[in-house]
Parts: C-alpha cells; sequence; structure tokens
C-alpha cells in the first residue's frame, strides 16, 4: 500500500534495542539496519531512557521482495505437483491421497479454490476456498451465497514466519471481495 497506492520513495520503522521480537518482524519485512537513536525514549515500565534502534525499507528493495514471490489461484497441474510433494513427506500415511482426489475433485467441480504462494517456482504456501456446503461438516452458518470457509492452511517450515502466508492471505480476501463473497470464515 505505502509504495504502490501512496508512492512513498521508503518507508522507516524502529524499535528499542533488546526487543527481538520487533527486530525480528521487521527483518522478514525486508526493513534494513540503519542506526541507533541512543537514548531517543523513555520507558515507563523500567524508568530507564531506550535507545531506538532504526530500520528503513526502500521501494526498490520491496519491489525486489514482491517479484520473488507470487500469489495465484492453483491450476489442476500446480496442485497435481503440490499434493506429489505432501504425499512424499506423508509416505507413511496413505489418507493423503484421499485427500489429493478429494481436493482435485472439489476444485475440477468448482466446489473450490486453491490459491499457491510460488517462491522463485516452489510452491511454499497454500490456502484452499470451500464454496459449497456439502464440503464442510456443520456448514450452517460457514457457507453460503456471501460467505466462504477457509481451510488447509500450510507453508513449508522452512518459509515459516517470514511472511509469505500473510501475503497469499491477504491476496486470496482480495479475490474473494473481488468475486463477491463478504465473510470469510476459518477452519
Amino acid at each position: 500500500y505505502c509504495f504502490e497506492e501512496l508512492n512513498l520513495r521508503r518507508m522507516e520503522n524502529g524499535y528499542f534495542e533488546g526487543n527481538k521480537q520487533s527486530k525480528r518482524m521487521q527483518e522478514k519485512l525486508g526493513f534494513k539496519p540503519e542506526g541507533i537513536r541512543r537514548k531517543k525514549y523513555y520507558c515507563l515500565a523500567t524508568g530507564e531512557y531506550k535507545d531506538e534502534c532504526i530500520t528503513g525499507l526502500l521501494k526498490e528493495e520491496f519491489v525486489d521482495i514482491k517479484e520473488e514471490y507470487i500469489c495465484k489461484i492453483a491450476t489442476i497441474e500446480e496442485m497435481e505437483q503440490n499434493w506429489s510433494y505432501l504425499i512424499d513427506i506423508h509416505h507413511n500415511d496413505n489418507s493423503w491421497k484421499v485427500y489429493r482426489d478429494k481436493a482435485i475433485k472439489n476444485k475440477e467441480e468448482g466446489n473450490s479454490i486453491v490459491y499457491y504462494g510460488i517462491l522463485n517456482g516452489e510452491i511454499i504456501s497454500e490456502v484452499t476456498v470451500i464454496l459449497s456446503d456439502k464440503e464442510v461438516q456443520n456448514s450452517e452458518g460457514l457457507v453460503d451465497n456471501n460467505t466462504v470457509y477457509l481451510s488447509a492452511f500450510r507453508t513449508k517450515k522452512e518459509y515459516q514466519g517470514k511472511g509469505y502466508f500473510s501475503r497469499l492471505y491477504n491476496f486470496v480476501e482480495n479475490d474473494l471481495k473481488k468475486i463477491g463473497y463478504t465473510r470469510l470464515t476459518l477452519g
């Protein structure tokens, strides 16, 4: 939004020295260290002045990040590729073959939309949107003409916590709004 809608050139962020969670979140979003404002803020909790670590993200850096990750509606061929991977990693559990068959059938019959997040050609995250109340147990209020049911949230372990799934989810939400759905339920 900031770069595309507001046409900003750069964004700046910050966190208190020692706040590992905030630092990690900013790094995952692509922000780079730019400096420290020494004893910038007074902390009421500790009664001490705290250093603020400054991070920044340039528009061209964001474009680079964005271009390597694609969110899209999956094709049957991509689904078959992804299901082959899932069956391979769960090779001792035959139920994954049943899940595959049902997922592909639902897509073919228009009962679902499958979305993938693809990084450098590799499917790394997914969301399945169920459009038919026949495919959801106890579906009352979960699926109707205005409501869809989101399930099968998956991100490969090595990509978890890096913001890829959030970007896919935002893509899914916006796409479903364009189609006309006004309510999403999560499973």
